[in-house]
């Protein structure tokens, strides 16, 4: 079970109202991802610390329930490899594994990529490499360059059948797009955030694959200037995001609503371990006001 599938939905944890913001994304990706030639991809705007997370996990919950395939991917957790399609090929086959609908060759074709992205040249290339002198010898060479080329070979096959297999599977969607929900790209090493965005761009752009991208956008360009240094970013980024949307940022009033709950769950929790207060009930209204202060 992954971290986005814990038990949090709008119903039950939407502390600040976001619940009809996400009915919005949500028709807007419904209503033009078929009208737009390869991956429909929404960058989700939202400064550290405003509730990225919170939001996907619930949006992925109401996701579900409207019958939409959702698959979620935490980018930071795997920047510790030099190559995102593996983690991004390993999250949608740990999705689609227990999926009975869904047809072997799909799953075939995942594996296939999969191993053509992690297969090595052969030993011969290998041990040809070892010196230069021996990497220079004819034959070491021959050999060599078959090899590459068989492995790209091997590798460009695999991508047109995973290609072909995904858009067959998406025909059995009902309609809706997969969507794909990548959450902390922007804490990522920069380098890996930009082989990211490439691998969306090159090797996942299907029409009918949705992602989303929960970032920090500010800090997503630092990112990128550290690797390429002063450049366009507005137009650099405009090269993988379809549309951008700005997470609500929540009002003086939504925090005042939702310290007040957080009080009043915080007494009850304590009131239902029979745990009791010097505290009188009169008080609380003014512990409430001097906590709200200090928030």
């Amino acid at each position: 079970m992954t971290e986005a599938k814990e038990n949090i939905t709008f119903e039950n944890f939407d502390k600040l109202g976001r619940g009809l913001f996400a009915e919005r994304l949500t028709k807007a990706i419904s209503t033009f991802y078929e009208f737009h030639d390869g991956a429909y991809v929404l960058s989700l705007n939202g400064s550290y610390g405003s509730g990225k997370t919170t939001f996907l996990k619930m949006w992925q919950s109401y996701l579900e329930t409207e019958d939409y395939k959702v698959i979620y991917i935490n980018a930071w957790e795997t920047d510790f490899g030099e190559d995102p399609i593996i983690p991004i090929i390993n999250a949608i086959l740990k999705e689609i594994s227990s999926d009975d609908k869904l047809s072997e060759a799909l799953k075939s074709g995942l594996n296939a990529f999969f191993i053509a992205l992690t297969l090595p040249i052969t030993s011969v290339a290998n041990a040809a490499l070892e010196s230069t002198e021996n990497a220079m010898e004819k034959d070491n060479l021959i050999r060599l360059g078959n090899d590459i080329n068989q492995n790209f070979s091997r590798k460009n096959t695999a991508y047109k059948n995973l290609r072909a297999e995904i858009e067959n599977y998406i025909k059995t969607l009902n309609n809706k797009p997969l969507i794909i929900l990548v959450d902390e790209l922007d804490r990522c090493r920069p380098n890996y955030a930009v082989e990211f965005l490439e691998a969306i761009k090159h090797i996942f752009s299907i029409t009918g694959v949705c992602f989303v991208l929960a970032v920090d956008r500010e800090q997503l360009e630092v990112s990128v200037r550290q690797l390429y240094g002063e450049i366009d970013f507005n137009g650099y980024y405009k090269r993988f995001a379809t549309i951008e949307a700005n997470l609500i940022e929540p009002t003086i009033e939504d925090l005042d609503q939702f310290v007040d709950q957080l009080m009043e769950e915080f007494f009850e929790r304590k009131i239902s371990k029979n745990i009791k207060f010097i505290i009188k009930d009169d008080q609380k209204p003014r512990i409430k006001q001097h906590a709200k202060l200090i928030i």
